[in-house]
């Protein structure tokens, strides 16, 4: 009974993103902005992303969506999608967030970005008043999202935070024992 209902949630979520897909399509065909923004500086991009849907994020990214956000972003579309992430009380994550890393990374998502509005002319010092990706998905225990930030060999896994906290500090702090073990394998701490 409990696979019927897991089968039964998995199907209706797959027919659910192929039907968003579709219709956002519909829209931009229709001439809808493919960057709007609402007044929070959420963009298609960005909601797709925190919502983990990686179909509607890979059609976005094709269609021309840029994946480090636009300048009214509050949230560049990486943090959304780790933001967006869920982890339940035995650390396993629900929706498909890492899938949409995955996809903005390859599109050219700044695997170093900050929380703070794309092309703002931040200086590095006032950059570190952010976090970066990598200690966002070290605070969130999102392991697999470390590794995917860490593949890109342009991360740094001792990147300094707000009040020069590592992402392995936080991962240390909050007990996220995978975490841990995939930014020590990265040489973080040494």
């Amino acid at each position: 009974h409990a696979d019927f209902q897991s089968s039964y949630k998995e199907e209706k979520a797959q027919w659910e993103a192929g039907n968003a897909t579709l219709e956002a399509e519909q829209l931009l065909d229709a001439g809808a902005p493919l960057e709007f923004s609402t007044g929070h500086g959420d963009t298609p991009l960005t909601v797709a992303a925190s919502g983990g849907s990686p179909e509607l994020v890979g059609m976005l990214l094709r269609r021309g969506a840029d994946p480090g956000g636009n300048e009214r972003a509050c949230t560049p579309p990486i943090h959304a999608a780790i933001e967006g992430a869920s982890v339940d009380a035995f650390g396993k994550v629900w929706g498909s967030h890492a899938e949409c890393v995955r996809l903005l990374l390859e599109a050219g998502a700044d695997p170093n970005a900050r929380d703070v509005p794309p092309g703002q002319g931040f200086e590095e010092e006032e950059q570190q008043q952010h976090w970066s990706a990598l200690h966002r998905a070290a605070l969130r225990n999102l392991p697999l999202i470390c590794v995917l930030l860490l593949e890109t060999g342009k991360v740094d896994p001792d990147v300094l935070g707000p009040s020069g906290q590592t992402p392995l500090d936080l991962a240390v702090y909050r007990r996220h024992s995978d975490v841990v073990r995939v930014l020590r394998d990265a040489g973080a701490g040494e």
